[in-house]
């Protein structure tokens, strides 16, 4: 009996150890599948993580793609802004030089219809102010003149004598300021025929300027005048020359002057001036003695006399 009861407690003390075991067993798989579940919500959870971190990551690359389309498209519009900006620009540019050019055709051109001076003009201001001042002093004996209402035989006679009187067209008057008789050419005509009397430049001239004495200048004034204007008249193309290159020719009176170089400059300046200024006083003289219109008078007063008598307006008999 109490070997059987130790039998059956040794096996009892087995099966309590396997017992011991097994429990120790299931406790560790217990553990491990605790373990397993853990590692799965773990993974999961990373999973989950790793999910959201891709969708962010998805999201992002797509916002910079729009940035990037954007801003290419941005870029795009800018270079089309500057293409424009510039074409307009050179455009404007070509039409600006265009009409600078055209400008400057236009004056060239109207450059070219205005009479041309004789003498090679220096452009300083001394020759430009003489011009001027004889334009204005022009416009003066002008304005001063009497009216073609009134017509008075003129202080000298002028022109055919008087016994040529009777067959002489009767005179007829400027319309405008000049007050001087417009058939000169016809006397003068009637006299060639006859060969009688020619009348030189300087006579018409007086009589075209100078022959009235009722228009408050003085006759010593006129007088003188009249001597200049014969002297610079007859003389003119003679006189001219010899003053600008001496009596010898260009180089005499450079040599007759030794070394003194800078006082031959201004000496030869200073004879050009005056050889300049009695050339335009030549100019002018002689188309207002042959009637012609010279153009620079347009610029300091708008009526010409000349162009009136020219152009056929009905002139006033007397």
């Amino acid at each position: 009996m109490e070997s059987k009861l130790d039998e059956t407690k040794a096996e009892a003390e087995v099966l309590q150890s396997k017992l011991v075991d097994v429990q120790a067993a299931h406790q560790a798989q217990a553990v491990a599948l605790a373990e397993r579940d853990q590692a799965r919500a773990d993974l999961a959870t990373v999973k989950a993580k790793a999910e959201v971190a891709e969708q962010v990551a998805k999201a992002a690359a797509q916002e910079h793609a729009t940035t990037l389309a954007e801003r290419d498209a941005a870029c795009a519009e800018l270079v089309k802004a500057q293409a424009k900006a510039e074409a307009a620009e050179q455009a404007q540019q070509e039409q600006r030089k265009a009409a600078a050019t055209e400008a400057h055709r236009q004056s060239a051109m109207r450059r070219l219809k205005q009479p041309q001076m004789l003498a090679k003009t220096r452009p300083n201001w001394l020759a430009n102010w003489r011009r001027c001042r004889l334009r204005m002093q022009h416009y003066w004996r002008v304005l001063r003149r009497r009216r073609p209402g009134t017509f008075r035989r003129p202080a000298r006679r002028v022109g055919l004598r008087k016994k040529d009187d009777a067959d002489r067209t009767s005179p007829m008057l400027c319309v405008s300021a000049c007050g001087a008789s417009a058939v000169m050419n016809v006397q003068i005509q009637q006299a060639d025929r006859r060969n009688e009397y020619r009348e030189g430049p300087a006579d018409r001239h007086r009589h075209q300027f100078h022959g009235q004495h009722e228009d408050g200048v003085h006759e010593e004034d006129v007088a003188a005048h009249d001597v200049a204007d014969d002297a610079l008249i007859d003389e003119a193309g003679v006189r001219v020359e010899q003053r600008v290159h001496g009596e010898q020719g260009i180089g005499a009176e450079r040599y007759r002057m030794g070394r003194g170089a800078v006082t031959q400059r201004e000496q030869d300046k200073r004879r050009e001036d005056q050889a300049e200024e009695e050339l335009t006083n030549i100019v002018l003289a002689r188309q207002a003695a042959e009637g012609l219109c010279d153009d620079r008078m347009h610029s300091v007063f708008p009526f010409c006399w000349q162009h009136r008598v020219c152009r056929g307006i009905p002139l006033t008999k007397v």
